[in-house]
């Protein structure tokens, strides 16, 4: 693999003050395809291996060695997010801190150890976030490590409780309108004029299906803080805008091709759930339990396939990460929520509850971990 050659060869070159036209005049080729290697557009050929060594008096090995470390890096790095995204924080913080004492400067890597820090402990873990994140936001010069680090620091201080100064950090993320006009997915789309256009609508119609339905179910839940302890005020107009929520992923995924969506529809049904024994309308709690419970097995069986829905054909689903974690979330929906949390307590003895909770346990699992 030559990933970083073009860089050793520019580093070699400019280092014995040799210019890329004088380069390419004593290697018998252009200078603009020194350029393109420097710029990593291409790679030499590997029979000029051998000269461009020679002609910058060193060994092949040398000049295959920035090659050596980036793979290492690479791989040490996919070992942490792997650790990472299937559950295990902990042990992904340890991995990405050895990356970074080997490539201290490795941002990728120190964007994705917030991360970890931030699922394991946030305030524990605060200095060292900051710190983190602080780095990146001075020396990167990558937009996304930068939107997605100020992202990470707006939510710790929101998780350990310091609203002030999440509420500083996350002025400082830009705004829904200027992010959603400035992407890459609605431009192409506007932009292409064959086919790939019509991906690239579908792509940015499943992103922002997903956000604006969230956003639906976050405001319920966020209206009960403003209710005085009063849950049953205001129930059924929560209740509404949660099954406007649900019928924007039943216009979008009209072929019922939800895939990873049935997780949000099993939590959409939850919230509703409980907004029904605000009212005491146990009868219609168990309904939605119920539905939550069907849509929460179709995520346990999701596997990976393309959407068929006009609005996001061909888009891919991805069964993600939740499948190869220590907790399967049918473990943590019963044990963590249903069996837990005390708005259940009406109908926890009900028949249908139980009958719920069994269904789930075929798919409950959980690991030991250290």
């Amino acid at each position: 693999m030559m990933l970083k050659i073009g860089e050793k060869i520019k580093e070699l070159r400019e280092k014995k003050n040799i210019t890329q036209n004088k380069m390419a005049e004593y290697l018998g080729i252009t200078e603009q395809a020194i350029s393109r290697w420097e710029n990593g557009g291409g790679y030499p050929d590997m029979e000029m291996i051998p000269a461009i060594s020679n002609f910058l008096n060193i060994s092949i090995d040398e000049l295959f060695e920035a090659d050596k470390k980036e793979e290492r890096r690479k791989k040490m790095s996919r070992e942490a997010h792997e650790k990472s995204v299937n559950g295990y924080p902990h042990e992904s913080i340890a991995l990405y801190r050895n990356v970074l004492k080997e490539f201290p400067n490795d941002y990728d890597s120190m964007y994705y150890l917030i991360s970890s820090l931030l699922s394991a402990d946030p305030k524990a873990n605060k200095d060292e976030i900051l710190e983190l994140g602080n780095r990146i936001l001075n020396d990167s010069s990558t937009d996304y490590w930068k939107t997605g680090t100020i992202q990470s620091i707006t939510a710790m201080y929101n998780k350990v409780g310091e609203f002030d100064k999440a509420k500083e950090w996350a002025e400082k993320m830009p705004t829904i309108m200027s992010a959603i006009a400035c992407s890459e997915e609605i431009w192409l789309a506007r932009v292409l004029q064959d086919e790939r256009s019509l991906c690239w609508y579908r792509c940015a119609i499943h992103v922002l299906t997903a956000n604006l339905e969230c956003e639906i179910s976050n405001l319920v839940k966020k209206s009960r803080d403003f209710c005085n302890g009063d849950y049953k005020a205001g129930a059924r107009e929560r209740i509404e805008q949660l099954e406007k929520a649900i019928k924007i992923n039943e216009m979008v995924y009209s072929d019922n091709d939800y895939g990873f969506v049935n997780s949000q529809l099993k939590e959409r049904y939850n919230i509703m759930a409980e907004e029904y024994i605000y009212l005491e309308d146990y009868e219609k709690a168990l309904d939605c339990i119920e539905k939550s419970a069907d849509h929460l097995i179709a995520f346990e069986n999701d596997t990976a396939f393309k959407r068929t829905s006009f609005l996001v054909k061909d888009v891919e689903n991805n069964p993600g990460f939740w499948h190869n974690t220590p907790e399967s979330m049918s473990y943590t929906t019963i044990h963590d929520y249903y069996l837990k949390e005390k708005i259940f307590t009406p109908i926890r003895g009900h028949e249908r509850f139980k009958a719920v909770v069994a269904k789930l346990e075929q798919y409950a699992k959980v690991e030991k971990t250290q």
